[in-house]
This record gives structure tokens, sequence and C-alpha cells, in this order.
């Protein structure tokens, strides 16, 4: 079974359609399952900069706080190996594998943090609109505002509260991405004006001069926030 919307295609797993399908005749309409997580491919770069060898997996990039995942303990950085033993090995599979179950389902999920596994309860809720994010636009401080690290190709600037409004930004603070040079490791990597980075090495960040510290360094794991949404990406030479 095919669904589309604005154009994009999604195949659909038969026996979730299955459901889906049961679902209608028996209630009229859909309940999706929620956890509250973000989630991104656990890309080699990625599997490198967190120590693990195995590139299977969901790598959770956000928690909505106060989420099914928050209450359980998940935190951004765990990677999701499976869930009520069902191994996770793309992410999209993550998502698959909880919409297989009911509003208020019991989840065990196995989770790899800090090269451990550990198992967490998560208890699904019923996904509405309230609790998805929605995207603003964001515009980054004027080019030639930020201090440049010409060796990673990527310029930031002091978040403002004026940026930080602009941006649509709540969070609890980082630099902002002001330029970034064409075909440089930080354009690879997929940075973009715009970007507010959090954390390096899963450390908060707080000003310039620690961002151009840490992006000296040969490699770096970078948690960037944009129109919303977080993500992780390994940055280096």
């Amino acid at each position: 079974m095919i669904i589309g919307s604005s154009g994009i295609g999604f195949a659909i797993p038969s026996n979730l359609a299955r459901k889906v399908g049961l679902e209608l005749l028996k209630n009229g309409d859909v309940s999706r399952a929620w956890i509250g997580v973000s989630y991104q491919e656990l890309t080699p770069e990625l599997a490198s900069s967190f120590g693990v060898q195995r590139t299977r997996g969901a790598l959770v990039s956000d928690v909505l706080p106060a989420g099914p995942a928050a209450k359980a303990g998940m935190r951004s950085g765990d990677i999701v190996l499976d869930i009520q033993g069902r191994e996770i090995k793309e992410g999209r599979d993550l998502m698959r594998a909880v919409l297989m179950y009911p509003v208020g389902e019991k989840l065990t999920v196995t989770v790899l943090r800090d090269g451990q596994q550990q198992k967490l309860t998560v208890v699904t809720e019923e996904r509405v609109d309230k609790n998805e994010r929605k995207l603003g636009a964001a515009k980054a401080q004027k080019r030639g505002q930020g201090r440049p690290s010409s060796a990673i190709g990527v310029e930031v600037t002091p978040l403002t509260p004026e940026i930080a409004r602009r941006l649509g930004y709540q969070g609890a603070g980082g630099v902002v991405v002001a330029d970034v040079a064409s075909g440089s490791p930080a354009e690879r990597a997929g940075l973009m004006r715009g970007d507010v980075i959090e954390e390096i090495d899963r450390k908060q960040v707080t000003s310039e001069k620690q961002v151009e510290d840490a992006l000296a360094r040969p490699k770096a794991l970078l948690k960037v926030r944009r129109h919303g949404n977080t993500m992780f990406t390994a940055l280096g030479e």
C-alpha cells in the first residue's frame, strides 16, 4: 500500500496497513501511537563519533519534554536498538515499530548509551496536533559578523536575545552559524546559516571561543537546532 502527501510517496508495510484498515472499520478513525522523539540515521561518521562500531539503529536526536520517551528516561544521543524485541535497523524502523502498537501500550525499548545497553519502559500516547512541533522560518545574522573558523569553513556569532527571537529559538543557548563556506567540511557535514550549535562533543556550548577551540580538533560531534528540530552531525577534515 502506498500513500502520498504533497507529491511524496511512502511505502507502508502490509501488516501496518492491515492494522490501519481494521481500526478504520472499527472506530471510523485512526489513533496514532507516539513516544515523543525525533530521530536520524546512524551514519558511519556519527557511529564513530559516538564510539560505536555498528551503524544499525536509530539515533535519537531530540526528546520532547514531558513526552512518553522523556518520562521513561530516554535521552538525546541514545541509539535505539530494538522495541519489544523487534530490531531497529534504521530510523524508519523506529516509527514503524511504534505505530504497530496501540495507544497506552507499554513498550520495552533497548537503547545504547555511552557504550552500555539499557532497557526502558515507554508507554505510548496518542499523537495529536498539540504534540507536533511547528517549524518556523529562520534567518541568521548577516554574513561577516561572526568569527571565522577557516579550517572548518564556518563562522559563528553569539546567540543574542534578538537573534533568538528572529529564529524562534527557545532553547538553553549556544551560538549561531552566520556563514558556511562552499565546499568546506562544515558544508559537507550539513551545517547551514541559522543553525544553533547547542553542544559540541556532548558539552553545552556557551561561547564562540569554545566552538573555535573544539573545531580546531580533528573531529567534533555537534548537536544542532534547526527550525525547531534537533540533529547530530559529525564534523571533521
